[in-house]
């Protein structure tokens, strides 16, 4: 019990209180702390989140206007123009007579912006898939940690290994889906 409390807290309390058993010893000292924690957790990253503007020391834009007067130079325009250019082919444009299906939603799209570790600005087109139904099954694009990537570079050089890496940019563009949404095109498409 000690080692599911420590590894998974959150899902624990949520047990406890949700069959009634968080006044039982093992759990009463305990599940109280436990949502004020998670509450300072949130309420902290979400802080940190809004109250940095910079990365790297390069200034990171929050909209696509303020992208553009940031720099003089053209680094998030060409930023936005590579983003915007690998995104295209994803979008069917409408003409100006042609009405919007019956059956599309709505949902807002936007982007976000970010500096890598080789000081390159990278522009994201998202979609507020929030606002769509959610599938049956798992839908969670995973991202590798930098830790994993040390471990492996570690494991590789221990054992003599050669390390080829590849990156598939926009792969999910290609996939079919269920889901029929449009957006309203801003700045960005030009």
């Amino acid at each position: 019990m000690h080692n599911l409390k420590e590894s998974n807290p959150v899902e624990v309390t949520e047990y406890a209180v949700a069959n009634k058993i968080a006044d039982a010893p093992a759990f009463t000292w305990w599940t109280k702390q436990v949502p004020h924690h998670c509450k300072c957790i949130i309420h902290s990253i979400c802080s940190c989140y809004w109250k940095h503007t910079h990365k790297f020391g390069i200034q990171v834009p929050t909209s696509i206007e303020d992208a553009l007067q940031i720099h003089k130079e053209t680094q998030w325009y060409n930023a936005i123009q590579k983003e915007m250019k690998n995104v295209f082919p994803a979008f069917k444009f409408l003409e100006k007579d042609e009405m919007i299906p019956v059956s599309y939603k709505w949902i807002l799209c936007h982007m976000i912006f970010g500096v890598k570790m080789d000081f390159m600005c990278k522009a994201r087109l998202v979609a507020g898939g929030h606002v769509t139904n959610p599938s049956t099954y798992l839908t969670y694009s995973n991202v590798v940690s930098y830790d994993s990537i040390c471990i492996a570079f570690l494991i590789a050089a221990l054992n003599y290994l050669d390390i080829l890496a590849v990156d598939i940019g926009n792969a999910y563009l290609n996939a079919d889906m269920q889901e029929k949404v449009y957006t309203t095109a801003g700045k960005e498409f030009g």
